[in-house]
């Protein structure tokens, strides 16, 4: 009974009817349950010569996302902007980024890390074309867990809003679901159609590193272990 009434307090309610009552809800499965209308600003006006963040999931047959953020004046970190195109190449992608982002005061772009990877006859990476078309990019942190812990927290905080405009990411944060359905049993997001998603996980867990929301989970206690609700309260 004891060890009942512990999983009891560190549950959420959801948590706690879907694992130990074996209810379901309409949002079972949902990664991000976090995500509300309140997170979407209908318009945002970027100041002048504020510091903007860039992410980007490459793709060529998938689509490439490209998200742009930048910080308010209350610390929440805005995603204003974003770029969804199947079927480009580097250099076509790379001109519509740099149309996209002319005059920004752009600080630190992160990419996919599998963008890094040399292919062995060319010895050239995506990320390498991206550079030569004047968008240099450092490798994104993928730990993908670690990641959607990072991006639950800011939901949960209300410390990461988005603006109707970037479409597909509020379609993907609304819709993305756990492999399982039972979300005790959650390991690994579904990997279809994440583009949005990925590239956010990319520009928040970069900017969590500098800016962490109270006691953030590290790195290392938050491998291989389950979210669990008192991490966001």
């Amino acid at each position: 009974r004891e060890e009942i009434e512990m999983a009891r307090g560190e549950a959420s309610d959801t948590t706690w009817r879907q694992e130990y009552l074996a209810e379901a809800d309409a949002t079972s499965g949902i990664i991000f349950t976090e995500f509300a209308t309140d997170h979407i600003l209908d318009s945002f006006i970027l100041p002048p010569g504020a510091t903007v963040y860039r992410a980007i999931d490459w793709g060529l047959h998938n689509a490439t996302c490209v998200l742009w953020a930048t910080v308010d004046k209350n610390g929440s970190l805005i995603i204003f902007l974003e770029h969804y195109q199947a079927g480009w190449s580097v250099i076509r992608q790379a001109k519509e980024i740099n149309r996209l982002s002319k005059d920004m005061n752009i600080a630190w772009t992160v990419i996919d890390p599998s963008a890094c990877k040399r292919d062995p006859v060319s010895f050239q990476s995506v990320q390498l074309a991206f550079a030569k078309e004047g968008i240099r990019a450092m490798p994104a942190d993928n730990r993908v867990e670690y990641g959607l812990e990072i991006c639950k927290r800011f939901l949960a905080y209300d410390k990461v809003l988005i603006t109707s405009n970037c479409k597909n990411l509020i379609r993907q944060w609304k819709t993305l679901e756990w492999r399982h359905t039972n979300i005790g049993l959650k390991e690994d997001q579904r990997r279809v159609d994440d583009d949005a998603a990925d590239a956010a996980r990319y520009i928040l867990t970069r900017f969590a590193a500098h800016n962490p929301i109270h006691d953030a989970v590290s790195p290392v206690e938050s491998v291989g272990r389950k979210l669990n609700w008192r991490d966001f309260t």
